[in-house]
């Protein structure tokens, strides 16, 4: 697995070998962040390293998504506007008409590529187009980032070839970033009435017994050892690896720094965030949940921060002043429903109640607090600002609620055989305090004299439980 400072270094390596030509990949699971990186790390990065050399020497990447591309002349058609876009001077179309009238034709992957019409060279003629083009438009400045391969729809042999002429034909540096588990299934699943026709055939005979093996007595076979015959026959997994072969010289295993990935997400989609500093102050939090339950998925921490970031727009006094007391219950909660989600956990259904603690699925002792809305985002997309505003201030009440009794003197002597002799003392000041300014209901005054003559009994007592106002508070209840 490499992070994003070892792949900047495998890159940077790649770009300045000039030994033989070759192209890298950049492999990872979905939404690792492979995508991310390229974007806003390795693009981030030629940039700093193109500003320290002149013009006519600089290294320009260009950025080319493969998803849902069905012919080769769509690529093209990409690579041509973006190399166009970056060369795009004042004098570069004028350059074009010029050379247009005199430029012989020549055998190079620009000519293809430059297949497009561009509506301000006016009357020009698609031959001369691609002739001057082809001519002008060097692409050894380039660095060719093809994203996306398992989602292009051409033979994954046709658009590595494809890919191949930029390596071999115009000495070109080219990443290819993809899924290799992904790879060849959008091909798999076209014409798939016809591929099952064919598996059923008995007459193909196939090498393994675990794949087509059937008893003759039978006639019937399962959709299981159906697929499996598909697999086999239609299966690019050979045709790629021949053709990997020859294009790929190295691959690069990716795996994000989360805790940087946390850190940009933040500064860059959170920064204009209501909870920006909340978040800021609990990324060590977000790692911890991120880190204890596998995920790495970028989209998956994306929309978490927009989900938060959506609810703290809500606009309710009482809940923004109340914040501290639900925001990392809220956060801890939306992280671990979306990867829940994302793993492909069942919805838990609450029965009355709008929050408290519920069971893990695989873990049911051990509880988590968890919101019914969270659950109504995540897996129905059900957002009610007024519903989630009238739980939260519920759930800031139950918190009060429960900071009362925590904080309740009788609630601390229930555990006076823990306790130090100061916090004893401590404690049976607050509560004659409490008793003297009348908080407590009547019904409570057994408890309360139970526990004083349990403590006077350990001799651990540091007052005078015959005070008159502890004897009977209700002398003093009375005054």
């Amino acid at each position: 697995m490499v992070n994003d400072k070892e792949a900047l270094e495998i890159i940077d390596d790649y770009v300045s070998d000039k030994t033989y030509n070759y192209a890298v990949m950049i492999n990872g699971e979905w939404g690792c962040g492979k995508t991310y990186f390229v974007k806003n790390v390795l693009n981030k990065h030629f940039f700093e390293i193109s500003r320290n050399v002149k013009k006519k020497e600089r290294t320009n990447a260009i950025y080319i998504s493969l998803y849902g591309i069905e012919n080769l002349n769509d690529i093209s058609s990409q690579v041509y506007v973006h190399m166009t876009k970056i060369r795009s001077d004042n004098g570069f179309i004028k350059r074009i008409q010029r050379w247009a009238k005199r430029a012989e034709p020549i055998k190079d992957l620009g000519i293809n590529i430059a297949a497009c019409f561009i509506p301000q060279l006016g009357p020009l003629k698609d031959v001369k187009l691609k002739k001057a083009i082809g001519s002008m438009m060097s692409m050894s400045n380039f660095i060719f980032i093809f994203d996306d391969l398992e989602r292009c729809s051409v033979q994954i042999n046709e658009v590595l070839g494809y890919i191949n002429n930029f390596v071999e034909q115009s000495n070109c540096k080219v990443i290819v970033v993809a899924n290799e588990k992904e790879i060849g299934k959008i091909s798999s699943n076209k014409n798939l009435e016809v591929k099952y026709q064919l598996a059923l055939c008995d007459n193909i005979k196939y090498p393994s017994q675990n794949v087509g093996a059937t008893n003759k007595k039978e006639k019937s076979i399962d959709i299981a050892e159906i697929k499996e015959r598909v697999k086999y026959l239609f299966s690019e997994n050979e045709i790629y690896v021949l053709t990997k072969e020859k294009l790929i010289g190295r691959t690069i295993l990716y795996q994000p720094d989360i805790k940087l990935v946390i850190e940009n997400l933040i500064e860059t989609i959170c920064q204009d965030c209501c909870y920006y500093t909340v978040l800021k102050n609990l990324k060590e939090l977000i790692y911890n949940i991120l880190e204890k339950n596998e995920c790495s998925n970028i989209r998956t921490i994306q929309f978490c921060f927009v989900f938060f970031d959506k609810i703290g727009k809500l606009k309710d006094e009482n809940i923004k002043e109340n914040s501290n007391k639900y925001l990392e219950t809220l956060l801890h909660d939306i992280f671990r429903v979306a990867i829940d989600h994302k793993n492909g956990a069942k919805k838990f259904v609450f029965n009355e109640s709008d929050f408290g603690d519920i069971g893990k699925e695989k873990n049911p002792f051990c509880t988590v607090q968890s919101f019914r809305f969270t659950y109504d985002y995540i897996y129905d997309a059900t957002f009610c600002g007024e519903y989630i505003v009238e739980v939260l201030n519920k759930f800031v009440e139950s918190v009060n609620e429960r900071e009362r009794q925590n904080n309740d003197p009788i609630n601390i002597l229930e555990q006076y055989w823990l306790m130090e002799n100061d916090e004893i003392e401590t404690a049976i000041k607050s509560l004659i305090m409490k008793l003297e300014n009348n908080e407590y209901d009547v019904n409570k005054y057994k408890r309360i004299l139970s526990l004083l003559y349990k403590i006077k009994d350990l001799e651990r007592s540091l007052v005078d439980v015959n005070h008159g106002d502890a004897r009977d508070p209700a002398c003093g209840a009375a005054g």
